[in-house]
């Protein structure tokens, strides 16, 4: 982001230059000379031998550019920046930990709600689910034999003692899996912990650049300042023209818009660190979950393990009182609901090695390929929905009571230049951000020509006010001087008429008019030397007279 940022203003430096070469180049040929000729003596910007501006002394009347007064709409507009985002994201992640045996889908595939994407091997899961319904068999089996004896004299001691024993002997295989199943769980909870702190350590790692970057550009917005004073005072004693002063204040311009810019940069580099550490806080939550888990179901474990070997000594005892019978059989019931309870589980299990896509949407990251270990809170997959997208923007507290939900708003994305897009807030916080003092806003852009991708930077431009003005003229065409804003005129016969003027609304390329110009006047936005009244003048391009 920082790199784009750099290079948009490297651009705008550069054109700003290149433009100001070729115009003076022009202009200097159109004049016949360059300015301030040495015969003369003149001052800079004015011809040899005479006054600023074009006097008599060799020069002929200087070229400018002109525009139309006319009616037009002044909008004000609230600009900000914001990123795309999507208003459906999914993390396709495993609930167990294993190895990935086939992945369907890439980056930017599409995928459909309920789709298999990922396949997780499941040899482990089926020699599981086998032991499960062994275990179920048996257990019935212990129950259909001990039922067979109505009186409880008929029961074989030795039988059920056989039969306990393998009870024992399936608990304590059961137990010595949870404890090899434990160390593989904690150590994938412990990696994830492990992404998440590296994961925070790069985001504040980005700040740093970024407060660095602000700091350069504020050094620069203060050279620019500076320049400007210094430009302003030597317009006012006559050393340098119009020109170098409005340059001045178009380098402090950008360097403000740098500024800015910077801002929003460190603002998202600081929600990037926030979201960094929510992350490693969840991580660190799943941890202390895993590990609680993985205790709880070593502890059952042990305690079916202690149950087992409870029944072995209970089957050890006499087994020729009826109570005794009874709590046999019961406690043999319970075993064959136990094992059909963790055979359920198991084949539930089994499916979930098939991760599905709980949304529609487009494949926007891929973590992992086929044969690497996927881990529970890891994601493999990212799905995001993308028919219609969020942009996240912010705009200052003091520009709050201007902006409402439902306002249009206009979106330029910096990848797709020369394309607008129309969109609306829906949403607006009530709280400003405690360190930057803005309000966060997400504006609704439809993307059914799937132009648009999370993730994306854009400019926003919300209309908060538009009033019809009934004379309007482009904004280069106002000069401050000590009496006031004026506007150059230019008349039929070629003639410059300055015309003092009274301002009303403004906008970022108009400037509303109430008194000094009528619709329909030629006015002047382009001029490298200083006009006077009376003036004659040449139009730009080499046209003769002006439009009437």
């Amino acid at each position: 982001m920082r790199f784009v940022v750099i290079l948009v203003c490297a651009m705008l430096l550069t054109g700003l230059t290149v433009w100001r070469f070729g115009n003076r180049s022009q202009a200097s040929a159109a004049m016949g000379g360059s300015p301030g000729g040495a015969s003369g003596g003149g001052r800079p910007g004015g011809a040899p031998g005479g006054a600023p501006g074009g006097a008599p002394g060799g020069r002929g009347a200087p070229t400018v550019g002109i525009a139309v007064a006319s009616p037009g709409e002044i909008e004000t507009v609230v600009d900000t920046v914001g990123s795309l985002e999507s208003p459906n994201k999914a993390l396709i992640a495993p609930k167990f930990t294993g190895r990935i045996e086939s992945i369907s889908v890439r980056e930017g595939d599409a995928v459909t709600a309920g789709q298999v994407l990922v396949k997780i091997d499941p040899s482990e899961l089926d020699g599981e689910v086998a032991q499960r319904q062994s275990a179920v068999a048996e257990a019935r089996a212990r129950l259909a034999q001990a039922q067979l004896g109505q009186n409880p004299a008929a029961v074989s001691v030795s039988s059920q003692i056989q039969l306990q024993k393998s009870s024992v002997a399936v608990a304590e295989s059961d137990f010595l899996q949870v404890q090899a199943n434990q160390a593989a769980v904690i150590a994938s909870g412990e990696q994830a912990v492990n992404q998440a702190d590296a994961k925070l350590k790069g985001a504040e790692a980005d700040v740093q650049s970024a407060l660095a970057q602000q700091s350069r550009d504020q050094a620069n917005l203060l050279s620019s300042e500076s320049k400007l004073r210094r430009a302003e005072s030597l317009y006012k004693d006559g050393f340098v023209s119009l020109q170098s002063v409005e340059n001045s204040r178009t380098e402090l311009e950008v360097a403000k818009a740098t500024i800015r810019v910077s801002e929003s940069t460190v603002n998202a580099r600081r929600q990037e660190v926030n979201s960094s550490r929510a992350q490693l806080e969840a991580a660190r939550q799943q941890l202390k979950i895993i590990k609680r888990k993985a205790q709880a179901d070593l502890t059952s474990a042990k305690a079916k393990l202690a149950q087992a070997k409870a029944s072995l000594t209970s089957a050890n005892a006499n087994q020729s009182q009826t109570s005794a019978y009874k709590e046999n059989l019961s406690a043999l019931r319970s075993s064959v609901q136990s094992a059909e309870g963790q055979l359920r589980q198991s084949m539930a299990r089994r499916r979930e090695s098939e991760l599905r896509s709980p949304i529609s949407g487009i494949v926007t990251s891929r973590n992992s390929d086929p044969g690497s270990l996927a881990s529970p809170g890891s994601a493999v997959l990212t799905v995001q929905s993308t028919d219609w997208l969020f942009v996240r923007a912010s705009i200052p507290i003091d520009q709050s009571q201007s902006v409402k939900v439902g306002l249009a708003s206009k979106v330029t994305i910096d990848a797709l230049p020369g394309e607008e897009f129309q969109g609306s807030i829906t949403n607006l916080t009530q709280a400003a951000d405690n360190e930057s003092r803005q309000l966060g806003l997400l504006i609704r852009l439809d993307n059914a020509a799937r132009k648009l991708s999370p993730g994306m930077f854009g400019h926003v431009s919300i209309v908060t006010k538009s009033v019809r003005a009934s004379v309007t003229v482009p904004r280069e065409a106002i000069r401050s001087s000590r009496e006031g804003q004026t506007v150059a005129v230019v008349d039929k016969e070629l003639k410059v008429s300055i015309k003092p003027v009274k301002l009303g609304n403004q906008s970022a390329k108009l400037a509303e008019i109430l008194e000094g110009v009528q619709a329909g006047d030629q006015v002047v936005i382009l001029s490298y030397d200083q006009l006077r009244e009376g003036q004659s003048v040449k139009l730009a391009g080499g046209g003769g007279k002006p439009k009437k």
